[in-house]
């Protein structure tokens, strides 16, 4: 079998996207931006998780006054130490 050597022409290899500097500029902007977002999202984050805290220990007090009341006339003493208990500490 014979060998034919072939000749192709290629075009030169062009430079890539990242490299270019306005492109590089762009992406460090994007970083910066997306760093500057997550503070504020954190602290929001905390906020709720603050808030939620509030409102469970709200609820889980409301609960034991509930728990409380209906304890009142078959057991005054169990019922008063149930107040004492939800009364004691307001905040979280």
């Amino acid at each position: 079998m014979s060998m034919q050597k072939v000749s192709v022409l290629v075009p030169p290899a062009r430079r890539a996207l990242w490299t270019d500097p306005v492109v590089q500029s762009a992406i460090a902007l994007m970083a910066r931006l997306r760093g500057a977002r997550a503070a504020p999202s954190a602290a929001a984050r905390e906020r709720r998780a603050a808030d939620r805290a509030a409102r469970k220990h709200a609820r889980d007090r409301a609960e034991l006054l509930a728990l409380a009341r209906r304890y009142e006339a078959s057991q005054p003493g169990f019922a008063k130490e149930l107040y004492a208990a939800a009364l004691r500490d307001r905040t979280p």
